[in-house]
């Protein structure tokens, strides 16, 4: 095992604190122009609040997420719905998770996977969304797929460290078990956040099952390749290879 290996076994198995270190791996990335489109609608939603141009009340009605949008027929909202965000807050959460985590997935995925795995958690939290929304809620924000990223993160690299609450160490695993539950045990109650949550936890389950499904598959990817390789190499040399291995063992005269 080379320098790199090693260094790649030990994050992944013991795993380092999430620092802004991870923001230099972006660029380039989908991970970044989605944080650049985020970011950027954040402040025309504002400017043109702020003018009266576009009122916000408006630009939430037509571009977030609503069983009365689709309703008539403003089916776009499946798609705009998860780049707006209400208020700084919601956006700045979403966006550092997003910069800490998503590079990390993508660069497992490929980008072209990691477009088709962030749509399918945008989706199956916009239906977790509608299923327990009223006609009149509003959905808007990332997060679903940011529960996403952490699920897969967490099967992932699931010893990794990271500042639960920006405070306690803890390793990946366990904080996404917490989060897991606090999201179920929100989700199973009435009120605005159990919408909401119900949204996170379609996000969180979406990520799980993609990633799992794709680690299995990659791994049996892998394993056939290397029987591939193996099984075309000449017999004469599969010899040499044992022999080889066998002359590098050396019995010592004295224990």
């Amino acid at each position: 095992m080379n320098k790199q290996e090693t260094e790649l076994y030990d994050q992944q198995q013991h795993g380092t604190h999430v620092t802004p270190i991870a923001i230099a791996n972006l660029q380039g990335t989908v991970t970044l122009w989605i944080i650049i489109a985020c970011v950027a609608l954040f402040v025309i939603q504002a400017l043109l609040n702020l003018l009266g141009i576009w009122l916000y009340q408006a630009s939430y009605s037509i571009l977030g997420l609503s069983r009365n949008g689709l309703a008539h027929g403003m089916i776009w909202q499946v798609l705009t719905s998860p780049f707006l965000h209400f208020g700084l807050k919601h956006l700045l959460f979403n966006m550092l998770s997003l910069m800490f985590f998503g590079g990390d997935v993508e660069q497992y995925l490929g980008s072209g996977k990691y477009i088709v795995f962030s749509l399918i958690c945008a989706l199956t939290g916009s239906i977790g969304f509608l299923l327990f929304g009223t006609a009149t809620s509003i959905g808007a924000g990332y997060s679903g797929v940011i529960y996403g990223i952490l699920a897969a993160s967490a099967v992932l690299w699931p010893n990794r460290r990271i500042l639960l609450f920006w405070l306690f160490p803890i390793k990946l695993k366990w904080a996404m078990l917490i989060f897991g539950l606090m999201l179920l045990f929100i989700a199973v109650q009435p009120g605005k956040d159990a919408i909401a949550q119900s949204a996170h936890l379609g996000g969180a389950v979406a990520g799980l099952i993609y990633i799992t499904i794709w680690k299995h598959w990659h791994t049996q990817q892998k394993q056939n390749i290397s029987d591939n390789i193996r099984a075309s190499q000449p017999s004469d040399t599969k010899q040499k290879m044992r022999k080889n291995r066998s002359a590098t063992i050396r019995v010592p005269d004295e224990l």
